[in-house]
């Protein structure tokens, strides 16, 4: 059970940080803003990269050669720190970089300046650690490095899981408690901070996009204590890497006593995550600096999974990237606030008041071991945001809510005695808005994969709950089981993700990609999978519904399975079976029609509004279809789901026959008939 007290306590370990209870509250903070962020990094996503090729986890020996290498950018400078460079040697274009290197002292940081394409400063580092005869790395962070040591010795039973774990807390309390330095070098006050987190399995990340105020404490007294006041005078977002700077001048005269620290919320653009009980953000503050009146400020803390703090801050890191990725959508604005409350009643939206709630204590015991913890279940929290995205813009899904189920047909779980219009209606429309639900927080996963993918249980193509709740989008159906039709949520997520996402199979030829989907969907006030197959269809080629026919049947959606059941003769009339689909008890498609085309895909005739699975040909088709040119025909189906309410049609798949070449009739010849014996001389 969550409880509010916990925030009095965040990240425990870590006793030289100080941690406020007596919050005054985003809107109250933001009224003693004075500065904007003027100097925030800016980055664009320009294929710039820093590769560090031939880098090795561990090293047995000081002496190191790297390979470095630089996409859409050029080299500017290098050092390092704690070592010594032996040799280098760069390519004229300043591309690439051979450099050998000696690290000397316990801890060492190799780090890279580049310009990119766009013209913006760059940097990256490599982190070295010491530990006898080894020399341990990591592109994340010192910490990183120092806990691989330690990892090293617990693979080696050199220590236990208790000394790992003491050893882990020992690296982040001497880090943390020292995150804090001050250069008086400068005219005014300098931030540079760099904020991450860092998960359940030991890997950073950085805290990106994630919105960070530089505060003033002002102290009334004659000494560096109560009374004081603080007041924000800058603020801003980090970039994808975590940081962000500050450039503030300070130009009270009335008091001379004053300390800065950052505060960092729980919050990005237009979103924030928030407790159950006083709903106030999550926030973190960092150790202040004071008597500083000219200086900069580095803070490079790490927040980890221990408290509700940490946890709020990896909710809050999904919602970000969900809220990103809806800017994307909407043509670069930001869509409306979307809240997000840490409780433990489960994982809903509710529209009214634009609200996500995430039990982020799900599966917190951890006996499930394959399934997220609720807090960082990514597939849930982007799936409830995407019920935001729906909200926002209004017109793509109207689903009534309530209880589903993944394994089921939504509109059948509505019948209770005899089958009506509403239990339709309600099914398939349940069925978009969820399935559509859950494609969508795929493509944000998808989307910014080159930025999360290190995130444990994202951009794997897989819906993974801390409910149990877990497949793949790229199979057929829930777990192997038959899927059910177009009232099935689990069978919409799976054909959008597939005619989205570029790989193929025998079923899937599709990768429109998520742009295209979503204008379709969007200009098109799409509610309904019904509704989306007619839009598409009238956007692709002939050749293509055929296609996607055959991948709708595989989900019980399209008719298929057509067979010639009777009467391939001459002179016979055919006959031919299909299995109608629909995936349902009482909805499944029940009007169908058959169109023939002939060898060169000419349409001889088609013959609607059939209502049986098995049809045959009159004579004067049958002719039609014996006299067009060429050796074969072809043969599609459409079906249609008309009872209660209308859905469809759907198109099968292009079905080939050859004509036939024998008679079901044998006609036998005698010479009594016609009198041979006339024809032959004898003598």
């Amino acid at each position: 059970m969550y409880k509010k007290s916990f925030k009095s306590f965040l990240i425990p370990i870590i006793a030289a940080l100080t941690f406020s209870t007596s919050f005054l509250g985003v809107n109250q903070s933001i009224e003693f803003k004075q500065e904007k962020s003027t100097n925030a990094r800016k980055e664009t996503d320009n294929g710039f990269k820093i590769n560090f090729n031939n880098l090795l986890e561990n090293y047995t020996t000081n002496l190191i050669s790297l390979d470095i290498s630089v996409n859409n950018g050029k080299i500017d400078n290098f050092y390092i720190k704690g070592g010594i460079i032996n040799n280098s040697v760069k390519d004229e274009d300043s591309i690439s970089l051979n450099i050998s290197i000696e690290i000397t002292d316990e801890n060492a940081e190799l780090t890279i300046d580049a310009i990119d394409i766009d013209g913006i400063e760059r940097s990256d580092s490599i982190y070295f650690v010491k530990d006898d005869s080894n020399i341990f790395t990591s592109k994340t962070s010192l910490n990183q490095a120092k806990i691989s040591v330690a990892r090293d010795k617990l693979s080696k039973n050199l220590i236990n899981n208790e000394e790992f774990k003491h050893y882990k807390e020992l690296v982040y309390e001497k880090s943390l408690s020292n995150n804090l330095v001050t250069l008086k070098d400068s005219s005014n006050i300098k931030l540079d901070a760099q904020i991450k987190w860092e998960d359940l399995y030991s890997v950073e990340h950085p805290l990106a996009y994630t919105y960070v105020e530089l505060q003033k404490r002002t102290y009334i007294g004659s000494s560096y204590d109560y009374p004081y006041f603080d007041q924000s005078v800058a603020y801003g977002y980090t970039d994808k890497n975590g940081q962000i700077n500050f450039d503030y001048t300070n130009t009270d005269t009335l008091y001379d006593k004053f300390g800065y620290y950052i505060r960092v919320y729980a919050q990005g653009v237009n979103t924030k995550v928030v407790d159950n009980t006083e709903e106030s953000v999550y926030y973190w503050n960092s150790e202040i600096a004071n008597g500083l009146t000219n200086g900069e400020l580095y803070y490079r803390p790490v927040i980890d999974m221990t408290t509700d703090l940490g946890k709020a801050f990896q909710v809050s890191q999904a919602i970000i990237y969900g809220a990103k990725y809806a800017n994307v959508l909407n043509g670069g604005t930001d869509i409306s606030d979307c809240t997000l409350i840490l409780d433990d009643e489960g994982a809903y939206y509710m529209p009214s008041s634009r609200e996500i709630h995430i039990d982020f204590l799900a599966n917190e015991d951890g006996n499930y071991v394959t399934r997220p913890k609720g807090y960082e279940d990514w597939d849930v929290i982007l799936h409830e945001y995407s019920h935001h995205i729906q909200n926002y813009f209004g017109n793509i899904d109207n689903s009534p809510g309530g209880s589903h189920y993944i394994n089921t047909n939504n509109a059948d779980d509505r019948v209770n005695g005899t089958p009506t219009s509403s239990n339709k209606i309600n099914g398939i429309n349940l069925a978009w808005g969820e399935g559509w639900a859950t494609y969508n927080g795929q493509m944000i996963q998808d989307y910014f994969s080159d930025e999360i993918s290190t995130v444990k249980y994202t951009c794997d193509s897989e819906y993974n709950a801390s409910n149990g709740v877990q497949y793949s989008l790229l199979d057929y159906g829930y777990k192997g089981a038959t899927p059910k039709g177009e009232a099935n949520e689990c069978a919409i997520s799976q054909i959008l993700y597939k005619l989205a996402d570029s790989r193929t199979d025998e079923y899937d030829n599709f990768g429109y990609g998520d742009t295209f989907l979503w204008k379709l969907v969007k200009n098109n006030s799409i509610k309904t999978f019904s509704q989306f197959n007619t839009k598409l269809n009238n956007s692709v080629s002939e050749a293509t519904m055929f296609k996607l026919g055959k991948l709708y049947a595989r989900y019980s959606i399209s008719p298929t399975n057509l067979v010639l059941s009777y009467g391939n003769f001459i002179d016979a009339l055919p006959t031919f079976e299909w299995t109608g689909n629909g995936g349902s008890k009482y909805f499944s498609n029940d009007t169908f029609s058959l169109t023939f085309k002939n060898e060169s895909n000419v349409t001889l005739f088609t013959q609607s509004s059939i209502k049986d699975t098995k049809y045959t040909l009159t004579k004067s088709q049958w002719d039609l279809v014996r006299n067009s040119p060429g050796n074969s025909y072809y043969v599609y189906i459409k079906g249609s789901a008309n009872a209660y309410y209308s859905t469809g049609p759907y198109y099968s798949e292009l079905f080939n026959f050859a004509k036939p070449t024998e008679f079901l009739t044998k006609y036998q010849i005698t010479p009594a008939d016609y009198g041979f014996w006339e024809s032959y001389v004898t003598s």
